[in-house]
């Protein structure tokens, strides 16, 4: 058997990149469907640190204590399948300055 031939299991962080979300423009320089292009944030114009609103299911492990109140156990198993878009139409927050957007430019907080 050749070393190294059979295929390793995907990392945590691998998995995370592959399902990863990231607005770019196309070939051709144009901006695709979901794409900001290079407009940045509307409200303070940075085009790094953008994120698009996604939902991703997952099901929290926890138990109920004595008083019936749920606690949290800290894990969270996430199913990357089901990640889809919060907003239609899609809605973009900048991690600069917390402002949330659509590619129109309408901010809907900051």
């Amino acid at each position: 058997m050749k070393r190294g031939s059979a295929r390793r299991p995907d990392t945590e962080l691998q998995q995370r990149k592959k399902h990863r979300k990231t607005a770019r423009p196309d070939k051709k320089g144009v901006a695709g469907a979901n794409s900001i292009g290079t407009q940045g944030c509307p409200n303070c114009g940075t085009n790094s640190r953008l994120a698009e609103l996604d939902v991703v299911p997952g099901s929290a492990l926890g138990h109920f204590d004595e008083g019936g109140l749920w606690e949290f156990d800290g894990e969270t198993e996430i199913f990357w399948d089901g990640q889809r878009q919060e907003h239609d139409p899609a809605r973009f927050m900048c991690f600069n300055c917390d402002a949330v957007f659509d590619l129109s430019g309408k901010i809907y907080s900051s």
